[in-house]
């Protein structure tokens, strides 16, 4: 809010029963032309803001490998699940009311000095996040060790490759769009973009 003042030359209020001066001899007693005010001048166009840069990423595509020091990751194939449900054999991975459901499927080479228990599980020291169209980021669904074509029996020794999949849940009309893959022990992260028309820039 903005207080307004008085304009400037306005008459002073008179006291109740305060009898007016009387005019100066020789004044001129018709009244006054009022005076005439500037016409108003419009504030100049704000110039316009300029576009943001982006400042791209480098990212993998779909398909292609991306290597930190203890994993090579490929992500091979991303899909909606139409019914936002996934039998399994020992469970049922299932979308929260109102969710969609992707499954993802990748593989990983393990390149550390030490044995990983299950392949299902993916590379030790390593999270993968997946974002949709609108830089959201989705939330993995539970039990996905699970999914069919999980191998959860079986390791990998220094230097073997096997699958992963894995499943993301997201708003009803959400796509993929890309995934970053953090592996934290190493301080090192990539990005791998999901769709072919997608621009990383940082943020």
């Amino acid at each position: 809010m903005i207080a307004k003042t008085p304009e400037s030359g306005a008459p002073a209020p008179q006291a109740a029963g305060e009898t007016p001066a009387p005019e100066p001899a020789g004044a001129d007693p018709s009244p006054s032309a009022p005076p005439t005010s500037a016409p108003p001048t419009s504030a100049p166009p704000a110039a316009p803001s300029p576009a943001p840069t982006c400042k791209q990423v480098a990212a993998a595509a779909l398909g292609e490998w991306v290597s930190t020091s203890s994993a090579s990751i490929r992500i091979n194939k991303v899909e909606v699940v139409p019914s936002g449900v996934i039998e399994g054999e020992y469970a049922t991975i299932e979308a929260a009311e109102g969710h969609s459901l992707h499954l993802i499927e990748l593989e990983w080479t393990n390149l550390s000095a030490e044995a990983a228990t299950s392949i299902c599980l993916g590379p030790s020291g390593v999270s993968l996040s997946v974002f949709d169209e609108d830089n959201q980021e989705m939330l993995e669904a539970d039990r996905v060790h699970r999914i069919p074509g999980n191998d959860c029996g079986r390791g990998l020794l220094t230097g073997e490759t096997g699958p992963w999949i894995t499943a993301f849940e997201g708003a009803a009309d959400a796509t993929p769009a890309f995934a970053v893959i953090d592996a934290w022990r190493d301080d090192e992260t990539a990005a791998v973009a999901l769709l072919p028309d997608v621009e990383l820039c940082e943020s």
